[in-house]
């Protein structure tokens, strides 16, 4: 809900105060949300494992990516990512459009994509974050993040895109990522908000989560997945039931359709 408020424990190389300094620089318009790796962060409240770069998604990529390479320390690096490099410390940032009165694709795997990323900003959360080192305020700021429900909407759809893609081993960041974000949550209202973005997204995303992380489709080669190309420290403590959360979550939103 908006007002949300989050404390996260500093790195020692500093880059969770770097990520939040940067997105503290972000203008109020175009809208635009945090989502990726940290947003998982964000929203788990603890820093699971560290990301390389900051994902965005706005109404308005063009112009939010022009104002962000306006900054004097700003560095362009393609046409939808950038580097902020003040302080010290790089951070790369990522722009995605939200495909908002944009045609959808035909193809089934662009078209999900694109009805995940539309799905994203009606739903961010307006949140305080507060990086703390040793009970003392490092950085600060209040930015619109993505939901549990919009994190969970585009890390499913990234994990087919991904193990068909030159970047496999980020699949496993995927998967990771899933299964902090589910467990301890309330399946039943996650399911429902899954629900609200529209029958032809969520019976895929239902459809997806059950395939991937049932027991009696793909869990246990899911489970191999996220062992071999993980690299956080943090996935150790994962097992197999951990993900069979997941796959209850496919069959909840699948049970009202």
């Amino acid at each position: 809900m908006p007002g949300d408020h989050v404390e996260l424990v500093a790195d020692s190389g500093g880059r969770i105060a770097a990520f939040v300094d940067a997105v503290a620089r972000f203008p109020n318009e175009p809208a635009w949300a945090l989502v990726g790796g940290f947003a998982v962060n964000v929203r788990i409240e603890r820093v699971h494992r560290l990301t390389n770069d900051i994902d965005t998604i706005s109404r308005d990529q063009t112009q939010l990516v022009e104002l962000l390479v306006a900054e004097p320390d700003a560095e362009r690096l393609d046409a939808a990512k950038l580097r902020f490099t003040a302080g010290g410390l790089p951070v790369d940032i990522d722009v995605m459009a939200d495909t908002e009165g944009l045609p959808l694709p035909v193809e089934l795997g662009e078209r999900v994509f694109a009805l995940a990323r539309r799905a994203v900003l009606p739903r961010a959360c307006l949140t305080e974050l507060v990086v703390l080192d040793g009970g003392t305020t490092v950085a600060r700021a209040t930015v619109p993040v993505a939901s549990t429900a919009g994190l969970v909407l585009l890390k499913t759809v990234a994990i087919p895109r991904r193990s068909a893609s030159n970047n496999p081993q980020k699949v496993g960041s995927d998967i990771h990522d899933l299964a902090r974000l589910v467990g301890g949550q309330d399946l039943a209202a996650l399911a429902a908000e899954i629900r609200d973005t529209g029958d032809e997204l969520s019976s895929w995303i239902g459809s997806t989560l059950v395939k991937w992380f049932s027991p009696d489709h793909d869990l246990r080669y899911t489970y191999a997945r996220l062992r071999r190309l993980s690299r956080s420290p943090d996935t150790d403590s994962l097992i197999e039931s951990d993900l069979e959360v997941l796959a209850l979550l496919g069959e909840l939103v699948l049970a009202e359709q």
